[in-house]
């Protein structure tokens, strides 16, 4: 047995259709006195705005179908780019014995993913190796990101949100809130 899935652009035409159909029935016959009249024309009001609210509803509906095969399109394309690319090269390997402020760091998986600060320089560093960095003298948004072992790395500093983050294949691996 089939079950029947009616999606929010069929219930609202049918609303449309419905109500369209209701109002007509009820004007069909010529209002004899004042209050049969004023009744009429409660009907068409609310006839009236029952069409815009389903039409409305229909426009809405569709808007969320093309916003999802947008979604749809984008997540196949980045999965044929993941699928097809080369690991980023890294820069060079991270100096152990330098003086550091790790700003965050965490593990995920099988990797030791680590956002610190040496001197001037932001860096990213994947288990042991630099892939990315940024040199400043204040703290700027910004985000440094490495593509490694098929997955992809983002960490970075969001000024509107005042946060530190660190993303793995675009989820949210960590997170710390800064109050300065």
């Amino acid at each position: 047995m089939k079950r029947i899935m009616l999606s929010p652009i069929s219930i609202s035409i049918l609303a449309l259709v419905l109500t369209v159909s209701f109002t007509l029935s009820q004007l069909r016959f010529a209002p004899a006195s004042k209050e049969e009249l004023f009744y009429s024309r409660g009907l068409i009001i609310v006839g009236i705005v029952a069409v815009i609210l389903s039409i409305t509803a229909i426009i809405l509906s569709v808007w969320e179908l093309v916003y999802r095969r947008g979604e749809q399109k984008k997540q196949y394309l980045l999965y044929m780019a993941r699928r097809y690319r080369k690991n980023d090269p890294f820069l060079r390997y991270a100096d152990k014995t330098a003086k550091c402020r790790v700003v965050l760091e965490t593990y995920c998986e099988r990797y030791h993913i680590c956002y610190r600060r040496v001197k001037k320089t932001y860096e990213l560093v994947i288990n042991g190796r630099v892939y990315d960095e940024k040199t400043s003298l204040i703290h700027f948004r910004h985000s440094l990101t490495a593509y490694f072992n098929g997955h992809f790395f983002k960490v970075g500093f969001s000024k509107e949100y005042r946060d530190i983050y660190i993303t793995m294949d675009h989820e949210l691996v960590a997170f710390k809130k800064i109050w300065f």
